[in-house]
């Protein structure tokens, strides 16, 4: 459980440093690239390579991890294009539903049903994430919003690319599950080497098509950001080592919804609505209800 509240820690630092990069940043691409450079440092100093594992044990941490290095940036050029077409709300949204996909893998693939209090946890916590992203608005703000999925077409492309990005996401997620499942734990250093290694390569094969002009605070930021970025990965592989996928995943995600709700209160005096507090409580009950 140590793991996994540290784990949770690590979203506010990584969600106020990209607030913080808006506008300050020439190239994301660029910012990204010195993230999984910082990830690539951090793996190399934590890694842990026995004589005592058979050489044929790194086979599957090496290719799952270069694929899933892939799907990592695909993901997040998924999420860049999702906010221009359908906004931050949206995007945010089917983000965290994402989270969801991990625990559907393992009670599929890996027989791990959760408890019907578990249940009940997981569905408020889609609830909880609904609620606190949603913009309620008047009905006469809603005719006048400009969105791409307000269009009363029988079938709108924009839904199609909410949908694409939740399954990239939720199979992202999904890779640590999956690894913990096939792999072992001594192994969890090279598997995480591997994928921001190959997650490295291809952004910078993306920055040199694009061409982009970068500066030092691209730098700066990726290497903030990819700190806890690492931690965030290593201490959830950590964390599902003792704790069932059903519990780790919708806890991380609520309650990384918590935290940084409450940082943004503390650093940015954000001031919450009826709904933040509606859905803050419904997170606390279905914490309770996932780590009963």
């Amino acid at each position: 459980m140590v793991y996994l509240i540290f784990a949770i820690m690590t979203a506010p630092v990584i969600t106020v440093a990209m607030r913080l990069s808006n506008g300050r940043v020439k190239s994301k691409t660029m910012m990204f690239l010195a993230n999984y450079a910082t990830c690539i440092l951090c793996s190399l100093f934590f890694l842990n390579i026995s004589e005592s594992i058979p050489k044929e044990e790194y086979t599957f941490p090496l290719w799952y991890g270069i694929i899933m290095g892939f799907f990592f940036l695909v993901t997040f050029l998924f999420y860049e294009f999702n906010i221009r077409k359908n906004g931050v709300i949206l995007s945010n949204i089917f983000s965290k539903l994402g989270k969801i996909i991990p625990v559907i893998v393992t009670m599929i693939f890996f027989n791990e049903l959760p408890t019907p209090l578990k249940i009940i946890g997981i569905v408020l916590s889609v609830i909880a994430i609904i609620i606190m992203n949603i913009d309620f608005k008047k009905k006469d703000d809603i005719e006048n919003t400009e969105n791409p999925l307000s269009d009363k077409k029988s079938f709108n492309p924009a839904y199609l690319l909410l949908v694409i990005f939740l399954l990239f996401s939720g199979i992202c997620d999904s890779s640590t599950t999956v690894f913990k499942h096939i792999s072992i734990p001594e192994l969890n250093g090279f598997f995480l080497l591997s994928i921001f290694g190959s997650a490295f390569i291809f952004s910078l094969i993306l920055l040199i098509i694009k061409r982009e002009k970068i500066g030092l605070t691209d730098l700066l930021f990726g290497l903030i950001i990819g700190i806890p970025n690492y931690f965030s990965s290593f201490l959830t592989l950590k964390a599902l080592e003792t704790i069932p996928a059903q519990v780790v995943y919708p806890t991380l995600c609520v309650g990384s919804i918590l935290v940084v709700t409450i940082f943004g209160v503390i650093m940015f005096k954000e001031k919450l609505k009826f709904k933040d507090y509606i859905g803050a409580l419904i997170i606390i009950a279905a914490l309770i209800l996932l780590n009963i």
